[in-house]
């Protein structure tokens, strides 16, 4: 049964576009860095807080396939150069994952997905 919110909600159809996916697959090292590295929960807040307010929309998830947390990011304002693109991240812990998506997108990317774009292939997406 549907959520109550989704009850005569109307369908939107052609509106929305799948964001890019941003391809940035990450080293062993870089790997062991984050996961003995995790932020501590209010700084993850603080970091998760300020990139909202940036106007990205962060989604977090878990996957009982894959025994993970899944974590999204994307730009949504069409005033930054992330505009359209997803950044993914995945770990056992959800701390983990939020870890890896804020280690990539400021480290590793510096905030500038563009380069690293592979379209919206959903096989590409791990």
């Amino acid at each position: 049964m549907p959520r109550k919110s989704a009850v005569n909600k109307p369908i939107q159809t052609g509106t929305n576009k799948m964001p890019d996916f941003v391809n940035c697959n990450l080293t062993d090292d870089q790997k062991d860095f984050v996961k003995a590295n995790v932020l501590p929960l209010k700084e993850l807040f603080d970091q998760l807080d300020d990139l909202v307010a940036d106007n990205y929309k962060i989604t977090m998830s878990y996957d009982d396939q894959t025994d993970c947390y899944s974590v999204f990011m994307i730009g949504k304002d069409n005033q930054t150069i992330n505009n359209g693109l997803m950044l993914s991240a995945y770990a056992p812990i959800l701390s983990g994952a939020l870890s890896l998506l804020l280690f990539k997108h400021f480290t590793v990317l510096k905030e500038d997905w563009v380069k690293h774009t592979q379209g919206n292939n959903p096989a590409s997406w791990r």
